[in-house]
């Protein structure tokens, strides 16, 4: 594995620039290399990028044009604008394009785009962008620009981030609705920005948990989150050092005109492990269109482009991994997520816990300590890259629960009040953290299919389940596993690599268990 650090100190940006506007840095002594690449799973795939030619004093051959955005429906080819339903009839609006080759059954990666400030060679717009389209050159890649919100007037930001929540809960949704109606690839969604867009990079793509487990890979030309401090709130280091630790080991492209040893300066302290490839571009002026040009650094972005997504493609075929172990409470989970969840590298975890917490007379765990542990399995599991689906854990049969536990541990709260509230708590938790949630809980008591009778799917004398009470039979795993493949794919969720997480309602038995069922469901 190979990260590259010039060991260099120093960087002055020698031009005048006020808190509206980027300019270019004037930096000096750029690399004639372009940095080695060090992938993001160990020994995968190594690539070296050396010697790049200097094309600093030749002329280079425009080979794109980036198409003039339309109004009017998607279609193969075509730049439009699109209104998310909240802002029809206003100015917030985004860009989508689809390439020349979609086809409405296909899948394809996606690169979301952030433009710079309005200055100079930048329109500041979401119709101003070029870098996604010279990356792809309109094929292969559905490619999004997205606005910074002015929530206030309603309307694109062309300098700065505008209202900041309102920008990163856009791109939430935008992502995963044309992901969802267009056939975008949730497993390889890049985020990409020039100037002020290269910093969005981080600065809104690290926004938050959630926001974050969308990237695979960052491509940020001309600038970077925290190399220096701008004048709006949280530029400083110490804010930008807190974002940087939303990217784990995903690769970021980073390329500069001039030279990258400032960012990689920076880095070096800041976030010495990350995975980063270094280009600098010899002889560009301040701009994102020089994608837009046969030139070495642009078949060097496409090729690391390319590389990333073979990354992913090796986890391509559909796994599904069982990691309920009975008994468990969260704390538990929480003792052994990085060992059974995260060292699998999972693209999604689909959490169930709650029921040995709140029913489990050996150890109750309290409500409140029980969301808080919730919470923190899913901030974990997000700051790893991966995407979380929760599941209301089902009720119970009280009757058959005091077969093993004591009735009177149960005086202040009965077993039904206290699976209930545990719905309650991950409803709350799931509209707070905006996670995607199957009501497993609610389904089987509007179905009435939670009580003592043989067409219950909770185990009890009269189904052949015996004096259980609380597990589910072969028929309720079926269920369960059925909902929840529902579930990823109308939430457009990666299921290359699903990690099912919790206790024995997960582990179930080696001939009836719903991680098995829902391998199965997700092949067909």
């Amino acid at each position: 594995m190979i990260r590259n650090s010039s060991g260099k100190t120093g960087f002055t940006d020698k031009r005048e620039v006020n808190d509206n506007q980027l300019s270019q840095p004037a930096e000096a002594g750029g690399s004639k290399a372009v940095h080695q690449l060090r992938t993001w799973l160990p020994a995968i795939i190594l690539l070296t990028y050396t010697s790049l030619p200097s094309q600093a004093d030749d002329a280079v051959a425009t080979d794109l044009t980036v198409p003039e955005m339309a109004d009017g429906d998607p279609s193969p080819g075509a730049r439009v604008r699109q209104f998310n339903k909240d802002y029809v009839g206003s100015r917030v609006y985004h860009t989508l394009y689809l390439p020349t080759d979609w086809k409405p059954d296909g899948k394809y990666p996606v690169i979301v785009e952030y433009a710079g400030n309005k200055w100079r060679t930048s329109l500041g717009t979401v119709e101003g962008s070029s870098l996604g389209y010279g990356i792809t050159g309109g094929k292969g890649v559905i490619w999004i620009c997205m606005p910074y919100v002015n929530q206030q007037e309603m309307r694109n930001q062309e300098t700065w981030w505008g209202d900041v929540d309102a920008t990163v809960a856009y791109c939430k949704h935008t992502v995963k609705r044309i992901c969802n109606e267009y056939g975008g690839d949730a497993d390889n969604v890049f985020i990409a920005g020039f100037s002020r867009g290269a910093i969005a990079c981080n600065f809104i793509g690290l926004h938050d948990d959630e926001i974050a487990s969308l990237w695979r890979g960052f491509i940020c030309h001309s600038h970077y989150d925290g190399v220096r401090q701008w004048g709006y709130p949280d530029s400083d280091r110490l804010s930008a050092a807190e974002r940087l630790k939303r990217l784990g080991n995903r690769p970021q492209f980073i390329s500069q005109e001039g030279s990258v040893e400032a960012t990689q300066t920076y880095l070096n302290g800041a976030f010495p492990t990350g995975n980063f490839t270094f280009v600098p571009l010899k002889g560009v002026p301040h701009t994102d269109t020089w994608v837009l040009e046969n030139r070495p650094e642009r078949a060097a972005l496409r090729e690391w482009f390319l590389q990333s997504q073979v990354v992913r493609a090796f986890a391509a075929s559909l796994e599904v991994i069982n990691a309920g172990v009975g008994g468990n409470r969260s704390s538990q989970l929480l003792n052994r997520l990085e060992r059974d969840v995260l060292m699998q590298k999972p693209t999604t975890v689909v959490l169930m816990v709650g029921t040995n917490d709140r029913l489990n007379s050996g150890g109750f765990v309290d409500a409140k300590t029980y969301r808080k542990n919730v919470e923190t399995l899913i901030d974990r599991i997000r700051q790893s890259g991966a995407k979380v689906l929760l599941v209301t854990p089902p009720p119970c049969i009280p009757e058959l629960l005091f077969t093993r536990h004591d009735p009177q541990k149960f005086a202040d709260q009965s077993p039904v009040e206290r699976m209930a509230e545990v719905r309650e708590l991950l409803l709350n938790v799931s509209k707070m953290r905006d996670v995607p949630l199957v009501d497993f809980h609610q389904h089987l008591i509007e179905h009435e299919i939670a009580d003592d009778r043989k067409s219950s799917v909770i185990r009890n004398v009269a189904n052949g389940g015996g004096k259980d009470g609380v597990h589910l039979t072969p028929q309720g795993y079926k269920l369960l596993a059925g909902l929840i493949a529902k579930k990823l794919k109308s939430s457009g969720l990666p299921t290359s690599r699903v990690v099912c997480f919790g206790d024995s309602l997960t582990k179930g038995s080696a001939t009836a268990n719903y991680p098995e069922y829902l391998k199965a469901t997700l092949s067909r």
